[in-house]
């Protein structure tokens, strides 16, 4: 037997007994790690503390916070529907006078065109003729109730006088309000119908019925207008709003009264506020989109119907969630994780699962806790160093 064989079995039974003893430490870290809802890589690097102040390297805790955050939809500058006029006529007639051009500013009141027609020279005609007599039945109740009470009338005659009264205040009111104010009359024209010649020969002015621009006109002097023809029309547009269209995946986080903010394609470098008035809660079929209406607070003058627009909607999380900066999260290509601070100045990897981004702040679902102190600042340069490290580097 060789003299050395026994020493060499020893020594080979000594390197077996330290092997398993590591295999052992490592697998109760790694339990360790499992049961505690962490996984961290067997790495770890250590920094002097003259690298961590001049590299601004922070450590801290996670923190709690409410999110607050945002989803974009395109949409378009639209007028409010109450604040839009289209002029039209309900007779055939012909257009004798044109007051406005597209682009001119109007008061309510204002008038925008005449129209001559046989029809309202008629209707007038009949207003005029209810009118007198509405006026001499009235005269002629007055008369025989006052003769009634000093008895020189029967009561059956007063009975007579007071229905042909009451018959011509009714045609009256019928010519006055189902025909004239429907044309487009006002009360002030109808009692003034008497005196103007213009009206007797059967002219209407159309006046504007609220303040605002005249945006078309598609009438010509002298062409004669059909019933229901679009003649002109007029916008407000200081009651301006703007309409949306979010995706359904957005749906659920939108409600009235929400806050957002609007860009104008055609004005770069501006914002406007606003705010949620109005959800549609039809789902488009083709577009997968609901139409969300939005009153704009401020820059009114500046935005113009059917300008293009990028809508932001702002909401938050109900409850507060474990966060941490931005930078503090490193990706690899395939995981993403944050550095521990085990001892100080001493940072090992540990892989994480990320949420939601808002903020600057990233929601971390799993993998710390509350009272871990990791690297929140500069987390990419103690990536970059413990890269170094893995390839040779010079340990810092």
């Amino acid at each position: 037997m060789n003299l050395k064989e026994p020493s060499i079995i020893k020594t080979t039974l000594i390197i077996l007994i330290l092997l398993g003893l590591s295999i052992y430490g490592c697998t109760e870290k790694n339990k360790e790690n499992v049961d505690s809802g962490t996984k961290e890589h067997g790495s770890e690097i250590v920094l002097s503390p003259k690298i961590i102040q001049e590299i601004g390297i922070k450590v801290g805790r996670p923190q709690y916070s409410i999110l607050h955050q945002s989803f974009s939809a395109q949409g378009k500058v639209v007028v409010n529907p109450d604040y839009v006029a289209h002029l039209n006529s309900l007779v055939t007639g012909r257009v004798r006078k044109i007051h406005v051009q597209i682009g001119d500013y109007v008061k309510k009141g204002d008038p925008l065109f005449e129209l001559e027609s046989l029809e309202i020279a008629n209707i007038t005609a009949d207003y005029i003729r209810a009118k007198a007599d509405f006026e001499a039945e009235k005269a002629n109740y007055e008369r025989i109730k006052k003769l009634r009470q000093e008895d020189i009338k029967a009561e059956k005659d007063l009975i007579t006088a007071k229905a042909n009264y009451e018959r011509a205040e009714a045609e009256l009111k019928a010519a006055a309000d189902r025909k004239l104010h429907s044309l487009g009359f006002s009360d002030e024209d109808v009692e003034t119908m008497f005196s103007s010649k213009e009206h007797r020969r059967g002219v209407l002015v159309v006046k504007s019925p609220i303040s605002g621009y005249v945006t078309e006109r598609n009438i010509e002097l002298g062409q004669l207008i059909q019933p229901d023809t679009d003649i002109m029309k007029v916008i407000d547009n200081t009651r301006i709003w703007v309409e949306a269209g979010v995706y359904e995946k957005d749906y659920v986080n939108l409600k009235k009264g929400q806050k957002v903010q609007i860009e104008a394609t055609a004005l770069p470098g501006k914002r406007f506020s606003g705010k949620v008035i109005k959800i549609n809660k039809e789902l488009h079929p083709e577009s997968r989109t609901f139409k969300v209406f939005v009153k704009i607070s401020e820059g009114k003058t500046e935005l113009i119907p059917n300008m293009f627009t990028t809508v932001y909607f702002y909401y938050s999380r109900p409850d507060s969630v474990l966060v941490v900066p931005e930078q503090a999260l490193q990706f690899d290509g395939e995981e993403y994780f944050v550095f521990i601070e085990k001892e100080p100045n001493s940072f090992v990897r540990r892989n994480v699962r990320p949420g939601i981004r808002a903020d600057s702040l990233v929601e971390i679902k799993s993998g710390i806790e509350k009272d871990d102190r990791l690297v929140l600042r500069k987390a990419f340069f103690v990536k970059s160093e413990m890269e170094k490290e893995s390839f040779g580097g010079d340990q810092h």
